[in-house]
């Protein structure tokens, strides 16, 4: 019955190092939700994923999730031991406000192979709202220094900005602009080619608590309904504590499938869990952390009532 639901290892693990954050993102559910999931990864949990994902051949590791790495004394620890067995890629995701220069030297002599950075919205001003607890100026400092530094190295390391940016209203229709405020700051480095910018548009995740007084949640009604998310299927994605959650998307941990500390994650990849979940998704009955997933769902694109 459930054979066709049946995959092989993935190639791409997600890792938590922290679910911590020292943020209050209003457009995060780490940031937005009551009660958030907290803590860091031991080393010796961490050590007993890499024994299990070293007999796979695993393509790409992902050191982040639901909170802020840095927090985790042991980061740099995890990629020099990922390193040794041989992963590919490795990347992790930041928010820039913890950066030292030691953190930064660290960054530029480790293995790590990409890192991103986020910086959201129209203006510095709109980041600073969004981005709780964070300033932009700080943060804009921290990455000049890893790319003045990197410009002087030999590192390969890949940075990027990630930049989430929101939608608006006018006379009803949608609309978005691409922001010049992150082209303006970082015109060097982008000219240099040791810089990329990415943008994204905000969307309403699953388990969220939005401020409604802030938001409007507006659902793209030109999108389909899909019988198809490539998160279950082929990436792993492991919490700090080591329950293994369905995506990146989960970061409430509402759908537990397993956990490595008592079963190893080759028995959880397939176990009966994953392959209802599987199943549901293909019939479309989705789990309620699904029915309000822009993966396979229609996407709810968050609008700020009043443009910062």
């Amino acid at each position: 019955m459930y054979n066709k639901f049946v995959y092989e290892f993935p190639e791409v693990i997600r890792i938590e190092p922290s679910a911590t954050c020292n943020l209050a993102c209003i457009h995060c559910p780490t940031g937005t939700y009551a009660n958030p999931v907290k803590g860091n990864m031991s080393k010796e949990l961490f050590l007993k994923i890499k024994n299990e994902i070293m007999n796979h051949n695993i393509r790409v590791v992902v050191l982040y999730m639901g909170g802020e790495p840095f927090i985790n004394k042991d980061f740099f620890f995890m990629v020099s031991e990922l390193k040794k067995i041989k992963i590919p890629f490795l990347k992790t995701v930041s928010n820039g406000m913890l950066l030292t220069n030691d953190i930064i030297k660290n960054i530029i002599e480790s293995d790590l192979d990409s890192i991103e950075f986020s910086l959201d919205g129209m203006s510095s001003k709109t980041n600073d709202f969004i981005r709780q607890n964070s300033d932009h100026t700080k943060v804009i400092k921290h990455i000049k220094k890893l790319l003045d530094l990197k410009l002087l190295s030999k590192s390969n390391i890949k940075i990027f900005i990630s930049s989430t940016q929101f939608k608006y209203l006018d006379n009803d229709i949608l609309k978005s602009e691409k922001p010049t405020w992150l082209e303006n700051e970082f015109r060097k480095y982008l000219d240099l080619g040791v810089l990329n910018i990415n943008y994204v548009d905000a969307i309403e995740w699953s388990d969220m608590k939005l401020d409604r007084n802030i938001f409007n949640s507006i659902v793209d009604e030109s999108d389909k309904v899909s019988n198809h998310c490539d998160h279950v299927k082929s990436t792993m994605t492991i919490r700090y504590n080591g329950d293994i959650v369905p995506c990146c998307y989960d970061l409430t941990s509402q759908l537990i499938l397993g956990n490595i500390n008592f079963s190893n994650l080759q028995d959880i990849w397939n176990n009966n869990k994953y392959l209802q979940l599987r199943k549901s998704i293909h019939e479309q009955k989705f789990y309620s952390i699904c029915s309000t997933c822009s993966v396979v769902n229609k996407s709810k694109f968050l609008v700020l009532k009043n443009r910062v």
